[in-house]
């Protein structure tokens, strides 16, 4: 079996009708996906609540079962919300690299004086 074809096995078998399983799938794709990008589990808690509603929450055992690789939809759900987050506009005081230089800074008040 080539592994393309395993690869093709494995999405097949998590397919289910089942919301608990899942949602334990999702949640458990979610953490490996924050584990690749060497983000903190906290974050699959909080792709979970954003997918599902803020009353839900995962159980404990499913982050006791592990991590495992996300089905195609679960990831292109997951890229989705990354890429969301990263287009929320930030205020100018909480944006990076908005320090002023000392030169610019006297250039300035030298301009209104």
């Amino acid at each position: 079996m080539t592994d393309d074809s395993y690869s093709a096995w494995l999405q097949d078998l998590r397919v289910t009708d089942d919301p608990e399983i899942e949602r334990a799938a999702f949640y458990r794709g979610a953490l490996w996906y924050a584990a690749r990008q060497h983000w903190k589990p906290g974050w699959a808690y909080y792709a979970f609540t954003a997918r599902y509603g803020p009353d839900a929450r995962p159980r404990h055992r499913w982050a006791l079962d592990g991590p495992c690789e996300p089905t195609r939809e679960h990831l292109h759900w997951i890229r989705q919300y990354r890429d969301s987050a990263r287009r929320i506009p930030q205020s100018p005081t909480r944006r990076r690299g908005n320090v002023v230089s000392l030169d610019d800074y006297r250039r300035t008040a030298q301009l209104t004086a």
